[in-house]
C-alpha cells in the first residue's frame, strides 16, 4: 500500500466490521486512531488490539459531535482523516412506520454525517489537507421495499459527499463515498454458501470481506483518497460488490469500483482477503464482522 499522508484518524460509528478493518489498517500504517460510538464498551477489544482511544458520541446530536471533536483534538490531535460509518434502520411498511423512529434513523444515517463532515472540514480547511470518507450501502443508489428510512438516509449521505467533494476538493480536502453493495462478512455471515449468500442474476454471491470494503485496502486508497487522485473533485463514489466465485478464481478480484466522475468507467482492483485478526490471517478466509 502507498504511504498514507495522514497522522490522526477518527472513525465515527465504530464497530466490529468495516470500521474495525479500517482501524487495523490505519494503525498498522502508524496513524493514531480514535474510535467513536454510542456504546464504547464494545470497542474495548479493538482498542486494545490497535492502540486506539475510544470516545462516546451520539452522532445525531450537534453538541455531542462538537464535544467529540474537542476531546479528540485534546487527546489525539486534530484528525486529518475522518470516516463516518454510523447508520440506523427503521424497517416496515411506509403506512405503518413511526415518524419519530424514522426521524431518528435519518438523523443518524444522514444528519450525523453532515455534523461530522462539518467539524472535520473546520479543522482541515486551515491546513488545506485532509480526507473525509463516508460509508454508503446498496441503499445509497437503490431503495428497497419496506426500507424507505434507510434509503432516504443513505441517498442523503451520497448527496452530502458529492456536494462536499465539489466544495472542498479545490481547497485541498478529499471527500469519498463508498457504496458497500452487498452483505459484509461477519460472525453471522462467515460462509459464502447457503443462507448467508445473496442470490442474484449472476448467481450466489458471498458476503464482502470487511477489509475489501475498507478505504485503506490496497489500490482503493490510491484511487479514491490520496492527494492528486482524479475524480475526488467530482464527488467520487466507489462501489464495492461481491463477484461470482468463478470470476474471483479467475481474477482474484474482490470488488469493482465505479467512478461517477467518469461515465461508464469501471475500474477493477485487486483486494486481498484477510482475517479478523492478524494472527488468524491465512488464505482467503475471513471472520470479520460488519459495523
Amino acid at each position: 500500500m502507498a504511504a498514507i499522508p495522514y497522522r490522526t484518524a477518527l472513525i465515527v460509528g465504530a464497530g466490529p466490521g468495516i470500521s474495525a478493518s479500517v482501524a487495523r489498517g490505519l494503525a498498522a500504517e502508524g496513524l493514531k486512531v480514535g474510535l467513536a460510538a454510542r456504546d464504547t464498551g464494545k470497542l474495548a477489544p479493538l482498542a486494545k488490539e490497535t492502540g486506539a482511544q475510544c470516545f462516546q458520541v451520539d452522532a445525531a446530536d450537534a453538541d455531542a459531535v462538537e464535544r467529540l471533536f474537542g476531546e479528540v483534538d485534546a487527546r489525539l490531535g486534530e484528525p486529518d482523516i475522518v470516516l463516518y460509518n454510523a447508520s440506523a434502520r427503521a424497517q416496515g411498511p411506509i403506512a405503518e412506520l413511526d415518524p419519530a423512529v424514522v426521524q431518528r434513523a435519518i438523523g443518524i444515517t444522514a444528519f450525523g454525517g453532515f455534523l461530522v463532515t462539518r467539524q472535520a472540514a473546520r479543522r482541515m480547511l486551515p491546513r488545506a489537507h485532509g480526507a473525509i470518507l463516508l460509508t454508503g450501502a446498496t441503499a445509497s443508489v437503490k431503495g428497497f421495499a419496506q426500507s424507505a428510512a434507510f434509503a432516504m438516509g443513505k441517498f442523503a449521505l451520497r448527496g452530502l459527499a458529492q456536494s462536499a467533494a465539489r466544495e472542498l476538493w479545490p481547497k485541498g480536502i478529499h471527500v469519498a463515498h463508498f457504496v458497500i453493495d452487498g452483505m459484509v462478512r461477519s460472525a453471522t455471515r462467515p460462509d459464502p454458501t447457503g443462507r448467508t449468500a445473496r442470490s442474484t442474476r449472476t448467481g450466489s454471491l458471498p458476503p464482502i470481506s470487511p477489509c475489501c470494503a475498507s478505504p485503506v485496502a490496497p489500490g482503493r486508497w490510491k484511487s479514491s483518497c490520496a492527494p492528486g487522485s482524479s475524480g475526488s473533485e467530482r464527488g467520487q463514489t466507489a462501489m464495492l460488490k461481491p463477484l461470482p466465485s468463478c470470476a474471483r478464481k479467475l481474477s482474484n478480484t474482490a470488488a469493482t469500483t465505479r467512478t461517477t466522475g467518469r461515465p461508464a468507467s469501471v475500474i477493477r482492483i485487486r483486494l486481498p482477503w484477510i482475517s479478523r485478526s492478524p494472527s488468524a490471517a491465512s488464505g482467503r478466509s475471513s471472520a470479520s464482522s460488519s459495523g
